[in-house]
């Protein structure tokens, strides 16, 4: 159980698959920054491939965790008055950029050359350190509407809405295809249909379309099926035209699913590349061309917080669902371990410092 001074112990990740509990000072925050306490961690993908060794940029030893709520702590030299205050409830946009290239200058720190993440390395020390400073502009008041729990999970809807939003401008009345039924792609799911689109689901686990299902999805299919029936459903879904728009949300660096996507794209259509870090390999360029489709990647969250909070708020954007397992603070390794095995039902799982 934590008490006012915080979690009881950080847990650190000592080499590929080996977590460990340790010790470390409270941190001081610095001119403009505020100290979080943090009150719940959501475990990402990204997490989980860093613990097992996998990430490109996570390498141990660090302490992971960049999905968080938590509560202000303290304020740094110049933050009095400038943002929450001691005791608020937050959230914190855990994206970095280096603040000088043209491209932070335009409001894009998530296509930055220097685009650094907590959690990413012990120098940055992410949520399973129980405390993070940060800039006062990276922490945003929770709404009382809004739990500690979902407060966790702002920042991959955040995401999600982002890709919907910005990147694949989805409107009112169109179909969405979304490849990928985890936390981003339920996102995804969410965002578009809150905006009035339709949304067919492709998954190739049956217990992720069943969720998907429960929270609203049009249409449904199981990309373990026979490929000419997963087009056939699709194109049932749009008229035969294929989707306006379509996300990518499983990641891994197989081109073959990226490329059937393209396919079952309407001509004009947009395709969105959310998870994908793909090194190399073919796509149907001559499908592009002839159908005048765009593909385009999805990177991080951009000014997409406050709208993602203002839903949750409202409750038109009903996220909760998201949230299948929790965990004390001293559980958190069999965290890790459910989501390497992938058990069934296991969407996102929340770590409480809370008990």
């Amino acid at each position: 159980m934590a008490d006012a001074a915080g979690p009881p112990s950080v847990l650190r990740l000592a080499a590929p698959r080996r977590l460990e509990y340790t010790r470390l000072a409270r941190p001081v925050p610095g001119p403009g920054e505020v100290l979080v306490q943090v009150a719940a961690v959501s475990i990402c993908g990204s997490d989980l491939s860093g613990y097992l060794g996998s990430h490109p940029r996570i390498r141990p030893p660090t302490i992971l965790g960049h999905e968080l709520s938590g509560r202000i702590a303290e304020l740094g030299p110049g933050a009095e008055g400038v943002g929450p205050a001691v005791g608020d409830r937050v959230c914190v946009d855990p994206t970095f950029g280096c603040g000088r290239c043209r491209h932070c200058r335009r409001g894009r720190k998530n296509i930055c050359r220097d685009y650094w993440v907590l959690g990413e390395s012990e120098a940055r020390p992410g949520a399973f350190a129980g405390w993070v400073a940060v800039p006062t502009g990276h922490v945003h008041r929770l709404p009382d509407a809004v739990s500690d729990e979902l407060g966790a999970i702002v920042q991959p809807l955040a995401v999600a809405s982002h890709a919907v939003r910005h990147r694949a401008g989805v409107e009112p009345g169109e179909v969405v295809l979304i490849l990928g039924a985890g936390a981003i792609g339920l996102g995804i799911m969410l965002t578009a249909r809150g905006l009035g689109a339709r949304a067919v689901v492709i998954d190739v686990r049956a217990d992720r379309l069943r969720r998907a299902t429960a929270l609203g999805a049009d249409v449904v299919v199981d990309a373990a099926g026979d490929p000419a029936e997963v087009e056939r459903a699709v194109l049932d879904a749009t008229d035969g035209y294929g989707a306006d728009a379509s996300f990518e949300a499983i990641g891994g660096n197989d081109p073959r699913p990226l490329a059937r996507l393209v396919e079952l794209t309407a001509r004009g259509g947009r395709i969105v590349v959310v998870g994908m870090k793909l090194p190399h390999g073919e796509l149907p360029i001559a499908d592009l061309k002839w159908g005048e489709k765009a593909i385009m990647g999805s990177q991080a969250h951009p000014d997409s917080f406050p709208a993602v909070l203002a839903r949750l708020a409202d409750g038109s954007l009903p996220a909760g669902p998201l949230v299948t397992h929790r965990f004390a603070w001293d559980q958190a390794p069999a965290a890790f371990d459910l989501l390497e095995r992938g058990a069934d039902g296991i969407v996102k799982a929340v770590v409480s410092a809370a008990g």
